[in-house]
């Protein structure tokens, strides 16, 4: 049995106030899904939904998760800490390399 490789990809667009997050994943032929693609409050709330939405989702999945976020002043900074604290793996992009990461 061959078992199809799926890579998973988390993108975060964060300002003062919320953030976006969008969530594709990848075949083994580079086929893109997106899974899902919502709005969060830039708070601890908006931060632990995110994160159980993820263990809901790649609960089943032995992939690895890439998550990116783009530099924005100060806004990503405590999204970023928490999501490391939480044992994710975060890589900030400038904007304009943001688009070429997953």
């Amino acid at each position: 049995m061959i078992t199809e490789k799926i890579s998973y990809g988390l993108g975060l667009d964060i300002d003062s106030e919320n953030f976006q997050a969008s969530l594709s994943s990848r075949n083994a032929e580079g086929e893109i899904k997106e899974l899902f693609n919502r709005k969060y409050s830039n708070s601890l709330s908006g931060f632990k939904a995110i994160v159980q939405r993820l263990k809901t989702l790649l609960k089943d999945s032995t992939q690895e998760l890439q998550i990116a976020m783009e530099v924005t002043g100060v806004y990503h900074e405590e999204i970023l800490q928490y999501l490391h604290e939480q044992g994710y793996h975060v890589s900030i992009l400038l904007a304009k390399r943001m688009k070429h990461y997953f």
